[in-house]
């Protein structure tokens, strides 16, 4: 009798055991939300293959602790960064300086600088002056020019708006893009240049959104685009305009639910995704003599790698924004703030707002 009563109780205990995992695992999953997303890719991201295919970490340094004079500047959206004898050359979507940051990423030091104030526009802009500056691009011309792209402004219609700009805040001119987009948020993400055999400057537009769109159309993942173009005069306010001369398709293998940022390096690329915290290495094909022509242009099929995840395999880079080679191994990357109001998670907090160097495997 006794035996028999034990054997009933265990046999109760084992299935209220199994009843509270069952319990426990549903109401864990269903936590998650839209984190569900993020669990179906751990399977192939913390694989045994994750040294292979994942990007290894140098250094990294928070904008808000770089600066010895932070010109009263709260934050730190970091959007670009580009590399000019040495240095690295940051944009801000939120401020209208450019940030210069020493490659020995020193805390509270002299050498990294501020150029140009934080909150006042060019005196010279002709488009939005609005609070923020929008920058999503920077392209070196020299050690003292730049091209600094404006994601979408509304000029009319909403378009790029690329500008000449000599260091500290001097416009040399002001030219939007022929491509229109369908709104403010989704305009050009990043930009880098190439240069054509007869000396053309050629301009490559990155679409953060697929198809260069907004709405569902522009979040169904592979279907990035970049568009490519050169300058020409224009008999208009602004007098010159970047004229669309291709679209080149980003290949499928960056299948990305956005696309954050572009690097050339000879005809060495990569693209940045911010919502799926990975990196699309590949090649441009180029002519015989190494130059760029718009009309035979096209990448090849690449690579992905994963930015760093966290001890539980989760994404911590969640705001990559602007890459740059550095060699043919390393990338300087920056980040941008972390979405407030719980529509990040916390964890996403610890690598906002920084700059970041990281090596390919």
């Amino acid at each position: 009798m006794m035996k028999s009563w034990r054997r009933e109780a265990l046999g109760l205990l084992a299935v209220v055991s199994l009843g509270l995992m069952v319990v426990a695992f549903v109401s864990d999953h269903a936590s998650q939300g839209p984190e569900m997303m993020e669990l179906k890719k751990t399977d192939s991201v913390c694989s045994d293959r994750y040294s292979k295919e994942t990007l290894k970490r140098i250094a990294e340094l928070p904008f808000a602790a770089a600066f010895a004079e932070t010109k009263g500047e709260k934050k730190w959206e970091a959007s670009d960064v580009t590399i000019v004898d040495g240095s690295f050359y940051a944009v801000h979507d939120s401020s209208w300086a450019i940030s210069k940051i020493s490659p020995h990423f020193l805390v509270n030091s002299n050498e990294n600088v501020q150029i140009g104030e934080p909150s006042s526009p060019p005196p010279a802009l002709l488009s939005d002056k609005g609070s923020d500056s929008g920058f999503e691009g920077i392209v070196e011309i020299d050690a003292h020019n730049f091209y600094v792209v404006r994601e979408s402004v509304d000029v009319g219609e909403y378009r790029a708006v690329i500008l000449k700009l000599q260091l500290p805040d001097i416009i040399l001119e002001e030219c939007p893009s022929e491509m229109i987009f369908e709104g403010d948020s989704k305009g050009f993400e990043g930009a880098a240049s190439v240069m054509g055999r007869d000396g053309t400057f050629y301009l490559l537009g990155l679409c953060e959104g697929n198809f260069c769109a907004e709405g569902d159309r522009g979040k169904d993942p592979g279907n990035g685009r970049i568009v490519v173009m050169v300058r020409e005069d224009a008999d208009n306010d602004f007098t010159c305009h970047w004229k669309t001369l291709a679209i080149l398709n980003i290949p499928e293998t960056a299948h990305f639910q956005d696309y954050s940022s572009l690097t050339v390096q000879e005809n060495r690329v990569a693209i940045s995704s911010q919502e799926d915290s990975q990196l699309w290495t590949g090649h441009l094909n180029l002519d015989e003599d190494g130059f760029f022509d718009p009309t035979t242009a096209k990448l090849t099929k690449g690579t992905v790698f994963n930015f760093p995840r966290d001890a539980t395999c989760k994404i911590q880079y969640c705001n990559i924004e602007g890459i740059h080679w550095v060699n043919d191994e390393i990338l300087v990357a920056v980040s941008d703030k972390m979405k407030s109001k719980g529509k990040q998670h916390f964890r996403c907090l610890d690598k906002d707002q920084s700059i970041h160097l990281f090596v390919i495997p």
